[in-house]
Formats: C-alpha cells, sequence, structure tokens
C-alpha cells in the first residue's frame, strides 16, 4: 500500500494523531520511501518517475492500494500498473471523508491488521459498503457518522439524501423493529441503484 504524501500536508493532520508516531525523516525528494508499518509506505508526493517504477517493479505480484492526492501525482501516473490498483484520491484534512485522516488514525493506532483495515476504511467498492451498512443498521443504535461504509454510501448524490432521512430515522428508535421497514426500503434503494449502473 503507497500512500503519497509529503512534510507540509502531514502537518495538516490532528496533533493527536502525529504525537503518536516519530518518522524521522518524513518522506522526501532525498528519501521518498518510507515503510513506516508492514505492507504500508508512505511515498513523498513528487517523487521522480524512475524510483516510482521500481517501487511498482518490486511489487509486481501484488494488487496494490494507492492513495493519492486530489491535486499532484495524478491517475495517469498508474495507467501501466491500472489493471493491478486500487486508487483513490483525498486530502490531508482531518474529515474522514477526505481519506487520509482514517488512513492516518489507523496507521498510529495499537491494533492489528492495519493493511485489511485500512482497505476496509478506503478502498472498500461501493456494493461492499452497502452490503456493509445493511448490516450494521440490523443494530439499533450504532453511530452511523462513524461508520465507514455509511460514509462510503454517501458519497453517492443520488442515495444521499435517502440514507441522511433513514439515519434520522434509526437514531430516534430505540429497536429494530422501530426501523425495519425503513432499512427494507432503503436496502431496495440501494441494491437497486448499484443494479441499475452495473447494467447500463
Amino acid at each position: 500500500m503507497f500512500v503519497l504524501t509529503n512534510i507540509s500536508s502531514w502537518r495538516n493532520i490532528s496533533e493527536e494523531i502525529r504525537d503518536r508516531v516519530k518518522w524521522n525523516p518524513y518522506p522526501n525528494e532525498n528519501n521518498p520511501v518510507l515503510q513506516c508499518v508492514p505492507g504500508i509506505y508512505l511515498v513523498y508526493d513528487s517523487i521522480d518517475d524512475n524510483r516510482l517504477n521500481q517501487l511498482f517493479n518490486e511489487s509486481q505480484n501484488d494488487h496494490l492500494y494507492i492513495l493519492i492526492h486530489t491535486h499532484g501525482h495524478q491517475y495517469e501516473k498508474f495507467d501501466q500498473w491500472k489493471d493491478r490498483c486500487s486508487i483513490k484520491r483525498g486530502k490531508h484534512e482531518n474529515n474522514r471523508e477526505d481519506l487520509y485522516f482514517p488512513v492516518f488514525e489507523i496507521i498510529a493506532d495499537s491494533d492489528g491488521d492495519k493493511v485489511g483495515r485500512i482497505i476496509k476504511a478506503v478502498f472498500m467498492t461501493y456494493e461492499e459498503a452497502v452490503a456493509e451498512l445493511l448490516n450494521e443498521c440490523l443494530s439499533p443504535k450504532k453511530n452511523l457518522d462513524d461508520s465507514n461504509a455509511y460514509i462510503t454510501v454517501c458519497q453517492k448524490d443520488e442515495v444521499k439524501k435517502a440514507l441522511e432521512d433513514f439515519k434520522k430515522v434509526y437514531e430516534s428508535r430505540d429497536s429494530f423493529d422501530g426501523y425495519q421497514e425503513d432499512l427494507e426500503q432503503l436496502r431496495k434503494l440501494l441494491v437497486g441503484h448499484f443494479s441499475s449502473n452495473h447494467s447500463s
């Protein structure tokens, strides 16, 4: 997994996260790659093409997960490897929807399976997110604002309002019976949405 970054952007991330790690040096022009934990590399976002090619060639048997800036190295840089990459764009902001925050939060915590948890939090497909969200909602009183699945599904403008409306009902009920019908309506909408996208 490659996380493209630079020291100036890193400083935008919450001190609560930054204080948990001491990376020295942070990836820069002279030291463009840092393996921060097994399987996760922080990569200087202006890494030269030769070094980037070398990184990919060293990982040629792996499916790569890459987080890039909204600005900076663009998808074109990765065209030759697109068949074995999952690429997301984000920003170094302290919001889950900007993607860098949950990545660094996971890297800096004390729990295991960091690669798997980042894949789930950041690289989850819409279909996977829908399945996980519907499963989460079988139990009442979860904080959906903390749900990676909810955040992922909410990024689809076509379903965002319906999802927010359901969230209001969900949060106001104490038992599954109180929102079961609403959940079924939401399920039909969400499943129908990605089914129609696959058929078009």
